[in-house]
């Protein structure tokens, strides 16, 4: 009986290194398919479609998650002073979405001013560039 119960915990452990496997090897095909770069340009460029969405959920979407947060965190404060115990992990896990959610919520509002610059900015080349294309072409 032990034999049997060794066996299938040697098989347990096989299969618990070959879903490692699969998942180093899964995450290694990521970072070579798509650096940084490309990873970054990507969701510069999903924030930006974001930003320009005539629809209201995807300009809500970052503010809804902040508040959730921002009341968990408050719910915890508040069960701190009326003296409830909460597990140590549950503060320390709100604790870190909190302030996750809120440095990408912030992070997403400097990218979107950003790129409503760039916007503002090809659009004046653009208007620049078509005088000139229009002076060049009354002179000649």
């Amino acid at each position: 009986m032990i034999l049997e119960e060794q066996k299938q915990d040697g098989k347990m452990a096989n299969l618990g290194a070959i879903g490692k496997l699969i998942d180093s090897v899964g995450s290694n095909a990521d970072k070579l398919t798509e650096s940084g770069e490309e990873r970054q340009a990507t969701l510069t460029e999903r924030q930006r479609i974001d930003s320009t969405s005539p629809f209201k959920l995807p300009h809500l979407v970052r503010p809804i998650i902040a508040l959730i947060a921002l009341l968990l965190q408050v719910g915890v404060f508040v069960a701190a002073i009326c003296g409830v115990i909460l597990p140590e992990h549950i503060v320390y896990e709100i604790g870190a979405l909190n302030t996750a959610t809120i440095c990408f919520y912030f992070n997403s509002r400097r990218n979107e001013k950003i790129n409503a610059k760039k916007t503002a900015a090809a659009i004046k080349i653009e208007k620049i560039k078509a005088r000139k294309e229009r002076k060049r072409n009354r002179n000649n």
